[in-house]
């Protein structure tokens, strides 16, 4: 099933729509994201000793691999609502989880129903040119025998699944369709520390860069910074969407799977505390900057006061001096002048030792 989208949503489009849906009744299914692409329907149907590929370009081909024990279809693309609907309608998907689909600034979640289980989390990919993180909303849906996936945007973070079911020897052909579901949260999850690791290497680009030059990269710290919040937020809740996910009482996850959603459960807590040193490496950089820019304000501002001190009896002499009464002694002596520059120069000369030796500058 394809459908081209030539346009691309610009920012202001997007809070044009969240303003459309904000006051619209429940169940109006608007596409709250700012991405459209080509939006194509790819299906795998496989079992323990074969499997099957297609593409799906209308519904009624999902009918080709509906005897395989287990099907995944993957809708690569949500902004064509028609196609999105057409899909959740042949599997009887509640409006409300269409709408969450095409809602794509839903926090990472978990709702179990009689016949499915739908969650949602974000994947997760980093610009280091840019130093921005981009989000991507990925619904999944549990059946007995069936997972459907919901991208947002092109990826391939899930062509290793793909890979290892081409292959026909994988692991994920002798399960249910639940190992499907672990497979894909796993492979979301490992992808974390992928962007992690390289937000890592830029952090500590970072650090180094501020021992050798404290004002360099300023507006980059704090933009990178920011950016961990938004790597905090998505990735936070998706440790209670596992525990939940592994204490379900759904018939459609079998206990044996306990074992692995508990893996994955300690991945995102290992991501968190990756996230959470990170931000804590971020502000120890800014305070660094901070406390080296008062220092060098100190510094400055030490030598003007040595300068402003010296000049304060200097200034007293020559305003004396320069006073236009008609009695002042010293104004008719011969050394006058030299002898004012040689105290005005003692004077000077003496506080500077004296500054120094109590080491104020």
């Amino acid at each position: 099933m394809k459908h081209n989208r030539d346009n691309t949503a610009t920012i202001a489009d997007t809070i044009s729509t969240y303003a459309d849906k904000a006051g619209a009744p429940p169940e109006t299914l608007i596409y709250t994201g700012d991405f459209c692409q080509t939006v194509n329907v790819h299906a795998f149907g496989y079992g323990p000793d074969r499997w099957m590929e297609m593409e799906i370009n209308d519904p009624d081909d999902l009918e080709d691999i509906a005897g395989y024990p287990v099907t995944w279809i993957n809708i690569d693309g949500v902004c064509d609502v028609e196609i999105v609907k057409s899909i959740c309608n042949t599997y009887n998907i509640h409006p409300m989880v269409q709408e969450d689909i095409l809602h794509t600034g839903q926090r990472p979640k978990i709702e179990e129903f009689e016949d499915y289980v739908f969650c949602v989390l974000k994947m997760i990919s980093y610009d280091p040119d840019e130093i921005q993180v981009s989000t991507e909303q990925i619904s999944l849906i549990l059946f007995k025998d069936t997972v459907i996936s919901f991208q947002e945007k092109p990826g391939n973070t899930f062509d290793l699944i793909r890979n290892r079911l081409r292959s026909g020897k994988s692991k994920i052909c002798n399960f249910g369709s639940d190992y499907l579901l672990y497979s894909l949260l796993d492979a979301i999850v490992d992808n974390y520390f992928l962007t992690l690791e390289e937000i890592g290497d830029q952090v500590d680009d970072m650090e180094e860069e501020m021992l050798n030059d404290p004002d360099g990269r300023t507006e980059q710290v704090y933009l990178l910074k920011r950016e961990l919040l938004v790597l905090r937020r998505s990735i936070w809740p998706v440790r209670e969407m596992i525990n939940r996910l592994d204490k379900t009482e759904s018939h459609l996850i079998n206990d044996s799977l306990g074992i692995y959603l508990r893996d994955i459960y300690d991945h995102v807590v290992h991501a968190i505390d990756s996230v959470e040193n990170l931000r804590d490496m971020m502000s120890g950089i800014i305070d660094s900057r901070l406390s080296s820019a008062s220092y060098r304000m100190g510094e400055v501002m030490k030598v003007l006061t040595v300068i402003s001190t010296i000049f304060i009896p200097l200034t007293f002499i020559t305003g004396v001096y320069g006073m236009n009464f008609s009695f002042m002694p010293e104004r008719d002596w011969k050394y006058g002048y030299i002898a004012a520059w040689v105290v005005m120069i003692g004077i000077a000369g003496a506080m500077l030792v004296f500054f120094r030796k109590r080491k104020w500058f």
